[in-house]
């Protein structure tokens, strides 16, 4: 209890001091951003109002990348507590193991390190996304394909490879209460979300009562979710990732912890398309 109460003490102190020129929150109320984006997914092909993906393999693939893309949302925040380095390398490593969870549900696994393996669906497929330079800090996805590949699908064990890659009180700072709570609670929401056939609104309400995201993160992505589940192709999600980038960046509604928090999932939802689509980017 002390560990949920330190976490959440701290992202709330995170989304209290951000410099944003307006950081009330306001999603009591009709938001733009909301609005535009609810008339731009309504205008995506074959658009359902569900937000439910379609069955086959692909699909799979995709409830994984979503998966991946809340736990970025979540990582990057809390990353970003110990700095932009943090971000990277605390934000990377707690989203794969979100990732982890969920790709060994969709192998028929049980969500352990010892889970499935998906097999690749396109080795071309490419997803093209650039995180705006101003938040480039919270461009986590190639850590978060790293984690992925040495330790949670190779033999490096993870504090050795934090170590190496970004020093010894980074090993600190992720295996720290705040962090292993939030981890603990990612990883565990994933598995129920995978066994409750891809329902994101479970995961975003999780987060979003567990202080780990704030209401209007939550909304933004739950409508990034809804779009991303439209998509069939990887030029689909490249379009929808731009469209929704540039207009969270142009926002005036959402505070800078917000943008920090979704630009980090949708870095993730970048690479961690074109890992599960590939299986070696």
């Amino acid at each position: 209890m002390k560990k949920v109460i330190c976490t959440t003490l701290c992202l709330f102190f995170l989304f209290s001091c951000s410099t944003s020129n307006n950081d009330v929150e306001t999603s009591s109320q009709s938001l733009k951003i909301e609005n535009d984006l609810k008339l731009y997914n309504e205008g995506l092909e074959g658009y359902s109002s569900s937000g439910m993906p379609k069955k086959g393999k692909f699909w799979k693939v995709m409830a994984v990348i979503g998966a991946d893309a809340l736990g970025g949302a979540v990582g990057g925040l809390v990353g970003s507590l110990f700095g932009p380095a943090g971000a990277a390398a605390v934000g990377g490593a707690t989203a794969a193991g979100a990732s982890k969870a969920a790709s060994g549900i969709a192998a028929g696994g049980n969500g352990g390190s010892d889970g499935g393996t998906l097999e690749p669906i396109n080795e071309n497929f490419n997803v093209e996304y650039n995180v705006p330079d101003q938040y480039g800090s919270n461009d986590i996805g190639s850590h978060h394909n790293a984690f992925l590949e040495h330790v949670y699908s190779g033999n490096v064990n993870m504090d050795d490879y934090i170590a190496e890659n970004y020093g010894q009180e980074m090993v600190q700072n992720y295996n720290s209460g705040e962090v292993q709570n939030a981890n603990e609670l990612m990883i565990q929401s994933t598995v129920t979300y995978m066994e409750m056939d891809y329902d994101y609104s479970y995961l975003l309400n999780t987060y979003k009562d567990n202080g780990l995201i704030s209401e209007n993160t939550q909304m933004v992505m739950s409508l990034f979710m809804e779009a991303l589940f439209q998509a069939s192709s990887d030029n689909e999600i490249s379009q929808i990732l731009n469209y929704y980038s540039q207009t969270v960046l142009q926002s005036d509604e959402l505070t800078q912890s917000d943008k920090r928090s979704i630009f980090s999932a949708f870095s993730v939802a970048r690479s961690s398309s074109n890992y599960w689509n590939n299986l070696e980017n």
